[in-house]
Order: C-alpha cells, then structure tokens, then sequence
C-alpha cells in the first residue's frame, strides 16, 4: 500500500499529527536566543604606531614600511593594509577565517617585538586592537545649536560624561566640534643661553601633562580608580613646567624661555 493512500485514509490523524509539529516548531523558534547585537569575532587587527611630530612621509619610511617587511611572512595573514599620515602609523591585518584571533594577536606582537630595534628611539609603543563587531556604535546622537561651536562642544562633553555614567555603557565617543589649543612660543636665544632645544620643551610639557595612575581601592563590592591628576587646568600652568636644571641647581622653567 502507497503512503499516499494511508494518509488519505488516516486523515484526520496526518492533521493533529501536522499541528503538533507545526505547534512544537513554533514554540522552539520563540524560545530559540537571540541577539540584537551578537558577538561576532572577526580575525582582524589594527596596529597603531605614534611618531609624535613626524611627516606622513617619515612615518611610511621610518614605520610602516619596515613594519609591513616583517608582517608579511605571518601565519595565515590574508590581507594587509596600511595608512601612513602624521604623527601615527596604521597597519590592519586581515587573517584567514578559522584562525585564532589570540594567537594572531601573539604572534603579531611577537613581530613587532623583532622589529622594535629598527624603528626611531621618539616613535611609541605599538597599540594593537581587535575589531569587534559587538562594539560598533549602537546609538548615534547628532547635536545642532544655535550656539557657537566652542559652547555646543563643551554641551556634548557634558552629555558624554552623563551617558558614560548609565550602567552597561561600554564606551562613548564624541566626533566633531573643536579642541582647544594652546601655543607656547619659545625664544630661540634662550634655548641656545640654556643650551638646551626644543624637544626638550616639548617633552617636558608632555611629561607635565599626564595623570598618573594610582591603582585601584576595592571597598566592599565597589571598586575605585585612584589616579593623581597631572593635566595643565590653565594656560598659566604650563609656564612653570620644569625643563631642566641648570648647572648650578637653579631649575628651568617654560616661562623661563619663552619670548
């Protein structure tokens, strides 16, 4: 006897049997998980190199080029792409599907770690980062005013300090408006009475400018980030960072050199 013919005496049967089925699918589909943003790991890694002060053209030379050289014989690497501008060094490598992202991300590092020697003693430390799919923005914010763009800026600084501090955001980043920007004007024969150039300036402002971190404190199951502030809150700041010390112990300090 043809399948065909049971079911067509069995009728009756084939349809509470096709409900039920149709009834347990439905139900599994609903609690199936899902997510609206699913962690997804892609085998690709951006290098960033910073070479404060320096030409684009520097950077390819001095950088990136020896930098790509030794990537180029890396396991498993698929495609690799580079972007020499000023002042920094971005390399993204691309590696095949089924390989792992960490042990991509070692050897990598252990790369850039035979290549240190080669690159220029002011260039910084390499910054290796993973592309994750699951920490593209999720909410874009777009801000118009009337208001000058200095005043709309500090409006979107205060809006990203308070979105930073709802619990479960990640991060939150503002694109546009305009950084202040503070000129140090240095007088040239100063430099050469002191007997000292204009890197050292520059290094003593940056080394002036930092927060120091200090740790954390754990205090029941609440954890602080202690750090000690270094930044310049004022302009006037900056003119008594210390460069140096002269030869007879009197220190030297920015508004010391400054025209």
């Amino acid at each position: 006897m043809y399948p065909s013919h049971i079911a067509i005496r069995n009728a009756a049967s084939i349809f509470v049997l096709v409900v039920i089925v149709a009834v347990i699918g439905f139900q599994s589909y609903r609690e199936l998980p899902r997510e609206a943003s699913p962690d997804i790991t892609v085998p690709i890694l951006i290098v960033a190199i910073p070479f404060p002060g320096a030409s684009p053209q520097d950077v390819e030379s001095l950088i990136t080029y020896k930098v790509e050289n030794e990537f180029q014989n890396l396991k498993s690497l698929k495609k690799l792409e580079s972007t020499s501008s000023e002042g920094i060094s971005a390399i993204t490598l691309e590696f095949d599907p089924n390989y792992e992202i960490s042990e991509a991300r070692t050897k990598v590092r252990e790369k850039l770690d035979t290549v240190a020697p080669e690159l220029p003693d002011d260039a910084e430390e390499p910054v290796i980062s993973e592309v994750n799919l699951s920490e593209q923005p999720m909410l874009l914010i777009n801000l118009s005013s009337t208001l000058e763009l200095q005043s709309l800026t500090e409006v979107a600084d205060d809006l990203k300090e308070k979105i930073e501090a709802i619990p479960g955001i990640l991060e939150v980043r503002r694109v546009g408006g305009v950084e202040r920007e503070i000129r140090v004007y240095v007088n040239p024969d100063k430099l050469q009475y002191h007997n000292l150039d204009l890197n050292q300036v520059t290094r003593a402002i940056s080394a002036e400018n930092t927060n120091i971190p200090g740790g954390t404190i754990e205090m029941g199951p609440t954890k602080y980030l202690v750090r000690v502030p270094g930044e310049f809150e004022t302009p006037m700041a900056i003119n008594e960072a210390l460069v140096a010390v002269s030869g007879d112990q009197v220190p030297i300090r920015v508004k010391d050199l400054g025209r």
